[in-house]
C-alpha cells in the first residue's frame, strides 16, 4: 500500500475528555508527528517535534503555581505558538515539493535559476540553515 507524502496538521492539538467521574476530565495534548507532519523533503520532522516538546515544557514551567498542568488555557497557548511556528516551514516544504514535482520545462528552468541564486546568496542561505536548525536567526548563537 502507498499514499502520497504531504503536509498534514491536526485541527486541535489539545483538549479534554471525560474521566469516568462526571465532575472531572483529563486533558490531552499532541506533539510531534501526532500533531503535524511535513513532507520529508528536508528532514525537518524531528526538529519540529523537538520544538513542540521544548515549547510545551516552557509553557508548563512558566505557569502560575495555582494552575494545573492540564489547564486548557496553558495547552492552547502551546498550540497557538507551535501552529504559528510550523506554518512557514510547512508552507516552504510543501511549496518546494510542489515545485520539484512539476515537469514543465519553463518551471524547471525557473526553479533551477532560483536554486542557483539561492546557492550563491550566503546571507539568505545562512538564515535558512538557522531556521531549519531551530535557532534564533537574530542571535549569534
Amino acid at each position: 500500500m502507498a499514499w502520497p507524502l504531504q503536509q498534514a496538521v491536526a485541527d486541535h492539538w489539545c483538549g479534554s475528555m471525560p474521566d469516568g467521574d462526571a465532575r472531572s476530565a483529563r486533558s490531552w495534548v499532541l506533539v510531534g508527528d501526532a500533531a503535524h507532519n511535513v513532507h520529508p523533503l528536508a528532514g525537518q520532522g524531528l526538529n519540529l517535534g523537538l520544538g513542540d516538546v521544548q515549547a510545551l515544557a516552557r509553557v508548563l514551567q512558566e505557569r502560575g503555581y495555582w494552575r494545573s498542568t492540564g489547564d486548557l488555557r496553558l495547552l492552547r497557548r502551546y498550540e497557538r505558538e507551535r501552529k504559528a511556528a510550523l506554518a512557514p516551514m510547512g508552507l516552504a516544504m510543501d511549496g518546494l515539493q510542489q515545485l520539484f514535482s512539476r515537469s514543465e520545462v519553463p518551471v524547471q528552468m525557473l526553479r533551477n535559476w532560483g536554486m542557483k541564486g539561492f546557492e550563491r546568496f550566503g546571507p539568505l542561505k545562512d538564515w535558512m540553515a538557522r531556521q531549519a536548525m531551530g535557532l534564533d536567526p537574530r542571535s549569534g548563537a
